[in-house]
């Protein structure tokens, strides 16, 4: 039994949800919040599996809003619903921590069923209306970065800041409060930082940055 809460604010997108949730044997609906406080309040007594986030009631759930559910709940799954068939919203969710991204109008609820279902057994569905520019953004960003090899690329003074923090060996929640940035915005930073390093991780970007700036001194 998949059991499957819902984060919204919508009276309309909650009744879709609903419905969703409660379509299919292999589902039981354990209920839904209206905010990230009741959620993290009530997750752990649920024992919810796959959590069902409406995005688009930003003003009181956001995207760090699901990082920080994430960080006390790693094992809940969590799908990413929204109108927006953006691929920066899409892969913005995806780097908070969304399993899956689906889009309302562009899904029937067949796919919802079918992707709760893959989403907890591990897989990461998104919408078939967004999936296409999603990997033509990706293709497009490694063009790039292999075009850039060998270049000496230069990062930005709070690229550099970022860096030297990640040297110290400081915590993203350390870095952030210490540069007054939310941790998503932090995780945006090393993301683009990795990219024009051509890295995978924090190691290689520590020793290649440093490499290359001990060369410079």
């Amino acid at each position: 039994m998949i059991n499957i809460a819902i984060i919204t604010l919508s009276e309309e997108n909650r009744l879709f949800l609903e419905t969703i949730a409660q379509s299919d044997p292999e589902f039981q609906y354990v209920g839904f919040f209206g905010d990230e406080k009741s959620a993290l309040s009530k997750l752990e007594q649920l024992s919810v599996n796959v959590l069902l986030i409406d995005i688009d009631t930003d003003e009181y759930f956001d995207l760090e809003s699901m990082e920080r559910i994430k960080d006390q709940f790693p094992r809940i799954k969590y799908m990413a619903c929204t109108r927006f068939q953006s691929k920066q919203i899409a892969l913005e969710a995806i780097r908070a921590g969304a399993d899956a991204y689906f889009v309302f109008e562009k899904s029937k609820p067949y796919q919802f069923i079918d992707a709760i279902k893959d989403v907890y057994a591990g897989e990461r569905p998104i919408s078939s209306s967004i999936v296409k520019n999603i990997w033509t953004f990706l293709h497009d960003q490694s063009a790039e970065q292999q075009n850039d090899e060998g270049k000496d690329v230069q990062l930005s003074k709070r690229q550099s800041e970022i860096m030297e923090l990640l040297h110290q060996g400081l915590n993203y929640r350390e870095i952030s409060n210490k540069l007054f940035i939310s941790v998503y915005t932090l995780k945006w930073h090393i993301h683009n930082i990795y990219q024009k390093l051509n890295v995978a991780n924090r190691t290689e970007a520590i020793n290649l940055y440093f490499k290359r700036k001990n060369k410079q001194d």
